[in-house]
């Protein structure tokens, strides 16, 4: 069961809170009393006591969770300082506000920011004033208050979202607490995972509230336990051909890298054989740069792209191969468009995936009309062109428009980015890694050999881009953790390909779920 991987709206967070509460009987206060020991029990991981905390509480349940936790924390051996925005609590929220005035807790009304003492030395900040319903902007006080939140020295850590935060888009609308640690309750949000959110949540624990959830989301997540089965078999007494073919059209003058990274990376991630099909001028340059690729010189336009010439004889190599790549730095022209559209409607069972200029030549209504398993690879740039939707659009709905289109046709849809999303058929996964050593020229040309190669050696479609991407990310991770991310260039990610597919098979990738470039 893959319920820890879901990644859930805040509608279906209540849903499933409701579930527990109403189908299995669990009493909302004892949901809110495990969300607060397991926040208070990774706030003590984190930063053991003895030390000083200030909790921030609003007047919902993410205010009851608040005072939870400064109850707990006080008995883990914290000296607590709870602040208030209302106590007109109610529910779960007020029970706990009852419990804390028996015990004695003095809990002061935040009556404006300057009635807060700021300089009293906390070491901790806790945020449990906004919960996942949050929208739009914030009144002034609670801006005014999360301002001096952000500006203190001690370590933020939000209860459930940082407040500010929209949990289903991840916007910010002005500010929000910046948060170094967010334990969110159930199942990590949506919103998280996309800018500008992602600059907000710190690391994110997500809190056991002991419920095993049913899986109700089309959203989760790519992680090494979703991808460590995966990996094709590679016996040892396996031949070249029997790790698959692979054929990659590609190249262009001056584009040359992109046909030479989409290639070898095919081979590093264990194809047997890969063949590079070029425009017949760039083939001494190709045979240099790819010594083990196979390069297929073909007939060429005045403008040395690939002519429609080629087809026949690309065609006919198809029959012999596993998998195709056909796009990075093939260039744009009409030519080109025939020569792609051609393949697309004569091939008939070789999985394929299609990239960059693959892409720019063709039209969505192109894309749909493939009959053999496939995978896209676009950019945001290129989705724009290739479904006449401006970037920004794209990138304010990136999750449930690659979902809508994902429907529209029988492939694999991956859109790169921050995050990553693989849609299939209406289900989507996030790949949560964040590193900009990925925001190199060249990436991409890497991920597009990487899934290639793994489609060529029997990879199904879609499993191939789980892994691929997964690969990928953690190699482009690698290599900024080796040289910085200001240094790496998308040689370095091909080169740490091995130490990703290492890492998996020794089941060695740590298991947070958000990784910040620098770290």
């Amino acid at each position: 069961m893959i319920w820890r991987k879901q990644v859930v709206t805040p509608n279906e967070m209540r849903q499933l809170d409701s579930w527990a509460i109403n189908k299995l009987g669990i009493p909302g206060i004892v949901l809110m009393e495990n969300a607060a020991r397991g926040t208070a029990t990774a706030i003590a991981e984190r930063y053991p006591p003895p030390k000083k905390v200030a909790i921030f509480v609003g007047k919902g349940n993410n205010g009851g969770d608040g005072l939870a936790v400064g109850r707990w924390l006080k008995v883990m051996g914290y000296e607590v300082d709870i602040f208030a925005f209302s106590m007109d609590l109610r529910g779960d929220a007020l029970t706990n506000l009852n419990i804390l005035r028996q015990l004695q807790f003095d809990i002061k009304l935040i009556e404006s920011a300057d009635t807060v003492p700021w300089d009293k030395g906390w070491d901790i900040i806790v945020d449990a004033i906004f919960g996942t319903g949050f929208k739009g902007q914030l009144p002034p006080l609670f801006r005014e208050v999360i301002a001096r939140i952000n500006a203190h020295p001690a370590y933020k850590v939000a209860i459930d979202i940082p407040s500010g935060v929209d949990a289903s888009t991840g916007e910010v609308t002005d500010i929000a607490v910046r948060a170094d640690l967010t334990c969110t309750m159930g199942l990590p949000k949506v919103g998280f995972f996309f800018p500008p959110a992602i600059d907000y949540v710190g690391e994110l624990k997500v809190i056991d509230l002991g419920v095993m959830f049913e899986d109700i989301a089309d959203v989760h997540i790519v992680d090494h336990e979703v991808i460590t089965n995966l990996l094709p078999n590679r016996p040892a007494w396996g031949h070249k051909g029997t790790f698959g073919k692979v054929l990659v059209i590609a190249g262009s003058p001056g584009f040359t890298g992109a046909a030479t990274l989409a290639s070898l990376s095919a081979l590093k991630i264990g194809a047997g054989l890969v063949y590079l099909a070029i425009p017949r001028s760039l083939n001494p340059i190709l045979e240099v740069k790819a010594t083990e690729v196979v390069t297929i010189p073909m007939p060429e336009t005045e403008d040395m792209l690939l002519s429609v010439d080629a087809c026949d004889r690309l065609l006919n190599m198809l029959d012999n191969m596993d998998a195709l790549i056909i796009g990075p730095g093939l260039g744009r022209a009409d030519t080109l468009r025939e020569l792609i559209l051609k393949i697309i409607e004569h091939n008939q069972h070789v999985p394929m995936l299609i990239d960059a200029d693959g892409l720019n030549n063709l039209r969505w209504q192109d894309i749909t009309r493939i009959k053999v398993p496939f995978v896209v690879t676009p950019h945001p740039g290129e989705l724009s062109r290739l479904i006449n939707k401006k970037v920004n659009e794209i990138l304010k709905a990136s999750l449930n428009l690659t979902r809508e289109l994902s429907r529209e046709t029988t492939g694999v849809i991956v859109l790169k980015g921050a995050p990553t999303i693989i849609a299939h058929k209406g289900k989507v996964y996030i790949n949560p890694v964040y590193d900009s050593a990925l925001a190199t020229a060249g990436s991409g040309d890497v991920l597009s050999g990487i899934i290639g190669g793994l489609m060529g050696m029997g990879v199904n479609v879609f499993d191939a881009a789980l892994l691929g991407v997964y690969i990928h990310g953690e190699a482009g991770r690698i290599a900024g953790r080796k040289l910085t991310p200001y240094s790496v260039i998308a040689g370095d990610i091909m080169a740490n390909i091995h130490v990703a597919v290492e890492r998996i098979i020794q089941g060695g990738i740590d298991g947070r779920i958000i990784r910040r470039g620098t770290q």
